[in-house]
């Protein structure tokens, strides 16, 4: 057990949660998401990946090893730590760690898609292909 548990800390911490890649596309905020208030979908892989097989339809982008990835989340949530925010990566690894980190950043509303980029594919989701206009 951790010292944090025993005193209560971090009990009211947001938690990761897993989404499918149906409802990643259907709650993309560039796709109108529900009552146009979706999520941001954020491609956390490298920008030679997204080279080499698009991005989800509607995702942004923002590289996990960058030094200054919390800084590209918080451009496109315009700063805004509780806005909904859906992770992509390849296989869903990456994002799961991404969205760890944005957890413990301050990040409240955050989403692992699960499956990732492949499961995307899979669905026969579209994928926009380069260049990206964001």
């Amino acid at each position: 057990m951790w010292i944090v548990d025993l005193f209560g800390f971090g009990k009211n911490k947001p938690k990761v949660k897993h989404i499918d890649v149906e409802q990643a596309h259907r709650g993309t905020k560039k796709n109108g998401g529900r009552d146009g208030k979706g999520h941001r979908l954020i491609d956390v892989r490298s920008a030679a990946e997204w080279q080499q097989t698009g991005r989800p339809i509607g995702a942004y982008g923002a590289v996990l090893q960058d030094a200054d990835f919390i800084e590209q989340v918080l451009t496109i949530t315009e700063a805004d730590k509780s806005a909904p925010i859906a992770l992509i990566c390849r296989s869903g690894a990456r994002s799961s760690k991404a969205a760890k980190r944005l957890i413990r950043a301050g990040h409240q509303n955050v989403a692992n898609v699960s499956g990732g980029l492949m499961a995307w594919q899979k669905a026969q989701l579209p994928l926009e292909r380069p260049p990206f206009k964001r």
